[in-house]
Protein backbone atom coordinates (compact mmCIF):
# COMPACT_ATOMS: atom_id res chain seq x y z
CA UNK A 1 0.00 0.00 0.00
CA UNK A 2 1.76 3.28 -1.36
CA UNK A 3 0.27 5.44 1.57
CA UNK A 4 0.93 2.81 4.25
CA UNK A 5 4.11 4.72 5.87
CA UNK A 6 0.98 7.61 6.71
CA UNK A 7 -1.35 5.34 8.55
CA UNK A 8 -0.82 3.59 12.25
CA UNK A 9 -3.48 1.74 14.20
CA UNK A 10 -4.70 3.05 17.66
CA UNK A 11 -5.92 -0.13 19.68
CA UNK A 12 -7.61 0.57 23.34
CA UNK A 13 -7.39 -2.77 25.36
CA UNK A 14 -9.10 -3.35 28.89
CA UNK A 15 -8.41 -6.92 30.51
CA UNK A 16 -8.43 -8.54 26.37
CA UNK A 17 -9.06 -11.75 25.60
CA UNK A 18 -6.60 -14.90 24.39
CA UNK A 19 -7.45 -14.19 20.87
CA UNK A 20 -6.67 -10.51 20.85
CA UNK A 21 -3.00 -11.26 19.60
CA UNK A 22 -4.46 -12.52 16.01
CA UNK A 23 -6.29 -9.42 16.13
CA UNK A 24 -3.77 -7.08 16.76
CA UNK A 25 -1.71 -9.27 13.85
CA UNK A 26 -4.19 -8.12 11.31
CA UNK A 27 -4.08 -4.81 11.50
CA UNK A 28 -0.20 -4.86 12.31
CA UNK A 29 0.21 -6.66 8.54
CA UNK A 30 -1.85 -3.33 7.06
CA UNK A 31 -0.52 -0.59 8.70
CA UNK A 32 3.16 0.97 9.52
CA UNK A 33 2.61 1.03 13.52
CA UNK A 34 0.13 -0.40 16.26
CA UNK A 35 -0.69 1.84 19.08
CA UNK A 36 -1.92 -0.31 22.37
CA UNK A 37 -3.18 1.98 25.24
CA UNK A 38 -4.13 -0.14 27.58
CA UNK A 39 -6.51 0.90 30.69
CA UNK A 40 -5.69 -0.80 33.42
CA UNK A 41 -5.32 -4.35 32.57
CA UNK A 42 -4.36 -6.83 35.49
CA UNK A 43 -0.56 -7.54 35.41
CA UNK A 44 -0.77 -10.83 33.51
CA UNK A 45 -2.44 -8.98 30.81
CA UNK A 46 -0.37 -6.15 30.49
CA UNK A 47 2.71 -8.57 30.33
CA UNK A 48 1.17 -10.34 27.18
CA UNK A 49 0.85 -7.12 25.99
CA UNK A 50 4.61 -6.32 26.53
CA UNK A 51 5.75 -9.63 24.83
CA UNK A 52 3.46 -8.96 21.62
CA UNK A 53 5.09 -5.31 21.14
CA UNK A 54 8.61 -6.51 22.28
CA UNK A 55 11.21 -6.25 19.33
CA UNK A 56 8.74 -5.10 16.88
CA UNK A 57 8.34 -1.49 15.89
CA UNK A 58 4.85 -1.04 17.36
CA UNK A 59 4.15 0.82 20.99
CA UNK A 60 2.67 0.04 24.26
CA UNK A 61 1.00 2.94 26.56
CA UNK A 62 0.18 1.13 30.11
CA UNK A 63 -2.37 3.19 32.36
CA UNK A 64 -2.15 2.19 35.73
CA UNK A 65 -6.36 2.99 35.49
CA UNK A 66 -8.91 2.85 33.55
CA UNK A 67 -8.73 6.49 31.86
CA UNK A 68 -11.85 5.83 29.62
CA UNK A 69 -12.15 5.04 25.68
CA UNK A 70 -11.75 8.78 24.53
CA UNK A 71 -8.37 9.93 26.61
CA UNK A 72 -7.14 6.68 25.75
CA UNK A 73 -7.75 7.68 21.73
CA UNK A 74 -6.46 11.10 22.79
CA UNK A 75 -2.86 9.44 24.34
CA UNK A 76 -2.42 7.11 21.25
CA UNK A 77 -3.73 10.01 18.60
CA UNK A 78 -1.21 12.47 19.85
CA UNK A 79 1.98 10.26 20.33
CA UNK A 80 0.99 8.84 16.61
CA UNK A 81 0.91 12.98 15.46
CA UNK A 82 4.34 13.51 17.31
CA UNK A 83 5.66 10.31 15.26
CA UNK A 84 4.65 11.70 12.14
CA UNK A 85 1.28 9.65 11.42
CA UNK A 86 -1.19 11.68 9.32
CA UNK A 87 -3.81 8.91 9.75
CA UNK A 88 -4.74 6.16 12.38
CA UNK A 89 -7.32 2.71 11.99
CA UNK A 90 -8.48 3.62 15.47
CA UNK A 91 -10.19 0.05 17.08
CA UNK A 92 -11.51 -1.37 19.83
CA UNK A 93 -9.69 -4.28 21.73
CA UNK A 94 -12.45 -7.23 20.09
CA UNK A 95 -12.84 -6.15 16.64
CA UNK A 96 -11.27 -7.68 13.54
CA UNK A 97 -10.05 -5.94 10.44
CA UNK A 98 -10.42 -8.25 7.38
CA UNK A 99 -7.90 -8.28 4.07
CA UNK A 100 -7.42 -5.11 2.56
CA UNK A 101 -9.36 -3.02 4.83
CA UNK A 102 -6.86 -0.37 5.34
CA UNK A 103 -6.22 0.02 1.94
CA UNK A 104 -9.92 0.15 0.79
CA UNK A 105 -10.20 2.82 3.55
CA UNK A 106 -7.77 4.94 1.68
CA UNK A 107 -8.57 4.62 -1.65
CA UNK A 108 -12.21 5.48 -0.37
CA UNK A 109 -10.43 8.75 1.05
CA UNK A 110 -8.27 9.36 -1.70
CA UNK A 111 -11.34 8.92 -4.19
CA UNK A 112 -12.86 11.42 -2.37
CA UNK A 113 -9.98 13.82 -1.49
CA UNK A 114 -10.69 16.87 -3.79
CA UNK A 115 -14.22 17.71 -2.26
CA UNK A 116 -14.51 18.71 1.66
CA UNK A 117 -12.41 18.01 3.60
CA UNK A 118 -13.03 14.12 5.09
CA UNK A 119 -12.68 13.46 9.28
CA UNK A 120 -13.55 9.91 9.25
CA UNK A 121 -13.80 6.95 6.41
CA UNK A 122 -15.53 3.94 8.16
CA UNK A 123 -16.07 0.55 6.69
CA UNK A 124 -18.84 -1.47 6.43
CA UNK A 125 -19.88 -3.12 9.92
CA UNK A 126 -20.50 -6.87 10.24
CA UNK A 127 -22.08 -8.16 13.08
CA UNK A 128 -20.64 -11.17 14.35
CA UNK A 129 -23.95 -12.11 15.27
CA UNK A 130 -25.64 -11.48 11.94
CA UNK A 131 -23.38 -11.92 9.66
CA UNK A 132 -25.48 -11.44 6.40
CA UNK A 133 -27.32 -8.31 7.58
CA UNK A 134 -26.58 -5.12 6.78
CA UNK A 135 -25.40 -2.35 8.41
CA UNK A 136 -27.36 1.68 8.27
CA UNK A 137 -26.00 4.82 9.10
CA UNK A 138 -27.92 7.80 9.23
CA UNK A 139 -28.01 11.24 7.54
CA UNK A 140 -30.40 14.37 7.34
CA UNK A 141 -33.49 13.40 4.67
CA UNK A 142 -33.10 14.16 1.00
CA UNK A 143 -36.48 15.41 1.24
CA UNK A 144 -36.69 16.47 4.95
CA UNK A 145 -33.74 18.07 5.70
CA UNK A 146 -34.60 17.93 8.79
CA UNK A 147 -35.60 14.47 9.72
CA UNK A 148 -33.50 11.64 9.72
CA UNK A 149 -33.40 8.50 7.08
CA UNK A 150 -31.55 5.18 7.90
CA UNK A 151 -29.18 4.35 5.01
CA UNK A 152 -27.22 1.30 4.05
CA UNK A 153 -23.72 1.46 2.57
CA UNK A 154 -25.04 0.94 -1.30
CA UNK A 155 -27.37 4.76 -0.41
CA UNK A 156 -24.26 6.46 0.83
CA UNK A 157 -23.00 8.99 -1.46
CA UNK A 158 -19.81 11.52 -1.32
CA UNK A 159 -21.61 13.79 1.16
CA UNK A 160 -21.24 10.85 3.84
CA UNK A 161 -23.14 10.49 6.95
CA UNK A 162 -23.91 11.71 10.40
CA UNK A 163 -21.56 9.17 12.07
CA UNK A 164 -20.02 6.47 12.81
CA UNK A 165 -18.50 4.05 15.57
CA UNK A 166 -14.65 4.43 16.28
CA UNK A 167 -13.87 1.33 15.67
CA UNK A 168 -12.09 0.77 12.57
CA UNK A 169 -12.33 4.22 11.24
CA UNK A 170 -9.37 5.84 9.06
CA UNK A 171 -9.46 9.11 11.00
CA UNK A 172 -7.63 11.88 9.93
CA UNK A 173 -5.21 13.08 12.69
CA UNK A 174 -5.04 16.58 11.43
CA UNK A 175 -8.38 16.82 11.91
CA UNK A 176 -8.61 15.24 15.46
CA UNK A 177 -6.14 17.89 16.36
CA UNK A 178 -7.96 20.97 15.28
CA UNK A 179 -11.15 19.12 16.65
CA UNK A 180 -9.01 18.87 20.08
CA UNK A 181 -9.44 15.59 20.42
CA UNK A 182 -12.13 13.37 21.71
CA UNK A 183 -14.20 14.59 24.55
CA UNK A 184 -12.51 12.71 27.35
CA UNK A 185 -15.16 13.53 29.92
CA UNK A 186 -17.31 11.06 28.17
CA UNK A 187 -15.27 8.60 29.16
CA UNK A 188 -17.27 6.02 27.06
CA UNK A 189 -20.19 5.66 24.94
CA UNK A 190 -21.03 8.72 22.60
CA UNK A 191 -17.80 9.20 22.45
CA UNK A 192 -17.61 8.46 18.50
CA UNK A 193 -20.84 10.23 17.56
CA UNK A 194 -20.16 13.21 20.20
CA UNK A 195 -16.63 13.59 17.33
CA UNK A 196 -18.34 13.13 14.40
CA UNK A 197 -20.93 15.93 15.43
CA UNK A 198 -18.30 18.18 16.36
CA UNK A 199 -16.34 17.20 13.00
CA UNK A 200 -19.52 18.22 10.95
CA UNK A 201 -20.43 21.60 12.43
CA UNK A 202 -16.75 22.30 11.72
CA UNK A 203 -17.25 21.57 7.67
CA UNK A 204 -15.43 17.73 7.91
CA UNK A 205 -17.66 14.47 6.28
CA UNK A 206 -17.93 11.30 7.51
CA UNK A 207 -17.41 8.97 4.61
CA UNK A 208 -18.64 5.29 4.23
CA UNK A 209 -16.03 2.52 2.11
CA UNK A 210 -18.91 0.03 0.59
CA UNK A 211 -15.78 -2.38 0.02
CA UNK A 212 -14.20 -2.36 3.39
CA UNK A 213 -15.31 -4.91 6.19
CA UNK A 214 -15.01 -4.23 10.04
CA UNK A 215 -16.00 -7.96 12.10
CA UNK A 216 -17.76 -6.28 15.15
CA UNK A 217 -20.09 -7.42 17.79
CA UNK A 218 -21.52 -4.47 19.61
CA UNK A 219 -21.52 -4.89 23.28
CA UNK A 220 -22.17 -8.81 24.60
CA UNK A 221 -25.26 -8.74 21.94
CA UNK A 222 -26.64 -12.03 21.36
CA UNK A 223 -30.22 -13.22 20.32
CA UNK A 224 -32.87 -14.05 22.60
CA UNK A 225 -36.84 -15.58 21.86
CA UNK A 226 -39.90 -13.55 22.79
CA UNK A 227 -43.35 -14.69 22.04
CA UNK A 228 -42.30 -16.67 19.31
CA UNK A 229 -40.00 -14.09 17.92
CA UNK A 230 -36.17 -13.70 17.52
CA UNK A 231 -34.67 -10.92 18.75
CA UNK A 232 -31.27 -9.43 19.38
CA UNK A 233 -30.35 -7.29 22.85
CA UNK A 234 -27.30 -5.81 23.35
CA UNK A 235 -26.61 -6.86 27.11
CA UNK A 236 -24.50 -4.32 28.35
CA UNK A 237 -23.40 -4.11 32.02
CA UNK A 238 -25.50 -1.72 33.98
CA UNK A 239 -22.43 0.72 34.39
CA UNK A 240 -22.51 0.85 30.39
CA UNK A 241 -26.05 1.89 30.79
CA UNK A 242 -25.63 4.10 33.30
CA UNK A 243 -22.68 5.88 30.44
CA UNK A 244 -25.25 5.07 27.52
CA UNK A 245 -28.05 6.96 28.84
CA UNK A 246 -25.43 10.18 30.68
CA UNK A 247 -23.86 10.48 27.73
CA UNK A 248 -26.70 11.08 25.12
CA UNK A 249 -27.75 13.70 27.46
CA UNK A 250 -24.25 15.40 27.63
CA UNK A 251 -24.35 15.19 23.47
CA UNK A 252 -27.73 15.87 23.10
CA UNK A 253 -27.61 19.52 25.02
CA UNK A 254 -24.08 20.24 22.87
CA UNK A 255 -25.30 19.20 19.37
CA UNK A 256 -29.11 18.48 19.54
CA UNK A 257 -30.50 21.50 18.51
CA UNK A 258 -27.26 22.40 15.94
CA UNK A 259 -28.29 18.44 14.69
CA UNK A 260 -31.94 18.39 14.14
CA UNK A 261 -32.06 15.24 12.54
CA UNK A 262 -29.81 12.94 14.79
CA UNK A 263 -31.85 14.82 18.26
CA UNK A 264 -34.73 13.08 16.36
CA UNK A 265 -33.03 9.73 15.75
CA UNK A 266 -32.54 9.71 19.12
CA UNK A 267 -35.38 10.83 20.85
CA UNK A 268 -37.21 7.96 18.25
CA UNK A 269 -35.09 4.87 19.37
CA UNK A 270 -34.47 6.12 22.84
CA UNK A 271 -37.87 4.62 24.30
CA UNK A 272 -37.19 1.36 21.56
CA UNK A 273 -33.82 0.70 23.68
CA UNK A 274 -35.41 1.24 26.84
CA UNK A 275 -38.07 -1.32 26.22
CA UNK A 276 -35.70 -4.08 24.77
CA UNK A 277 -33.73 -3.58 27.87
CA UNK A 278 -36.00 -3.75 30.37
CA UNK A 279 -38.25 -6.87 28.51
CA UNK A 280 -35.44 -9.12 26.79
CA UNK A 281 -32.10 -8.59 28.95
CA UNK A 282 -31.33 -9.97 32.17
CA UNK A 283 -30.65 -7.38 35.21
CA UNK A 284 -33.55 -5.39 34.57
CA UNK A 285 -33.03 -3.40 37.85
CA UNK A 286 -29.65 -2.97 38.19
CA UNK A 287 -29.78 -1.59 34.33
CA UNK A 288 -33.19 0.37 35.14
CA UNK A 289 -31.80 2.25 38.79
CA UNK A 290 -28.58 2.92 36.21
CA UNK A 291 -30.63 4.58 33.56
CA UNK A 292 -32.30 6.90 35.98
CA UNK A 293 -28.96 7.83 37.70
CA UNK A 294 -27.14 8.42 34.39
CA UNK A 295 -30.30 10.82 33.50
CA UNK A 296 -30.20 12.22 36.72
CA UNK A 297 -26.01 12.97 36.14
CA UNK A 298 -26.40 13.74 32.09
CA UNK A 299 -29.17 16.76 33.10
CA UNK A 300 -26.72 17.98 35.97
CA UNK A 301 -23.46 17.63 33.52
CA UNK A 302 -21.81 15.07 35.61
CA UNK A 303 -19.33 13.53 33.44
CA UNK A 304 -16.03 11.51 33.82
CA UNK A 305 -15.57 7.99 35.45
CA UNK A 306 -19.14 6.45 36.76
CA UNK A 307 -19.16 7.20 40.62
CA UNK A 308 -16.54 5.24 42.77
CA UNK A 309 -18.49 2.17 44.13
CA UNK A 310 -22.31 2.63 41.85
CA UNK A 311 -21.48 -0.55 40.06
CA UNK A 312 -18.99 -3.16 41.03
CA UNK A 313 -17.77 -4.53 37.37
CA UNK A 314 -16.34 -2.54 34.67
CA UNK A 315 -15.29 -5.14 32.44
CA UNK A 316 -18.29 -6.08 30.74
CA UNK A 317 -19.19 -4.60 27.54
Amino acid sequence: MGARHRICAIIVTHHPDGAFPDRLAAIASQVARVYIVDNGSNPERLATLSALVANTDHVLIANRSNLGVARALNQGATAARAAGFEWAITLDQDSLVTDGMVERLWQTWYSNSSDAPVAIVTPVIQDRLKPNKSAYWIRPSKRFPLMFERVDASRVDSHGVTMAITSGALTNLDAWAKLDGFWAELFIDFVDFEYCLRARRAGYRILVSQDARLIHRLGARRAVSFLGFRLTALFHSPKRVYYIWRNRLAVIKRHGLSTPHWLLYEIFFAPIWTVRILVLEDQRWPKFMAMVRGTLDGILGRLGPAPAGLFDDDRSR
